[in-house]
C-alpha cells in the first residue's frame, strides 16, 4: 500500500537505533512526503551507526526528494556529530 503525505513539510524523528525496519521506514518516508522540505534524523545517544549508512541516507534523500534538506545526528563520545545533505533541485518557494 502506497501512502501520500502531500502536505507533510517537516519531520524530526527522534532516537533510532539503527535498524533495517527504521532505515527501510525513513526511506519510505521520503518517497511519501512530495513536498517535504526538513527531514532531522537523531539516533539514539548509545546507538552506533556507520558512515556508510549516513551516507545511503543522505544518497536517498536526494534521489526522492529533491530539494530536501536532511539533518542526521549521530551522539559520538558526548559530541553531537552531524551529516547533512541539501538538494537544491528544487525552486524555492519565496
Amino acid at each position: 500500500m502506497d501512502i501520500c503525505l502531500n502536505f507533510l513539510q517537516k519531520v524530526e524523528i527522534n532516537n533510532l537505533s539503527g535498524a533495517e525496519y527504521e532505515i527501510c521506514f525513513v526511506k519510505r518516508l521520503l518517497t511519501w512526503a512530495p513536498v517535504l522540505k526538513m527531514i532531522t534524523v537523531m539516533f539514539g545517544p548509545s546507538v552506533t551507526v556507520s558512515e556508510e549508512v549516513c551516507q545511503e541516507l543522505l544518497s536517498f534523500s536526494r534521489r526522492c526528494s529533491p530539494g530536501i534538506c536532511m539533518e542526521i545526528y549521530l551522539h559520538g563520545n558526548r559530541a553531537k556529530v552531524m551529516y547533512r545533505a541539501v538538494n537544491l533541485k528544487r525552486p524555492r518557494d519565496d
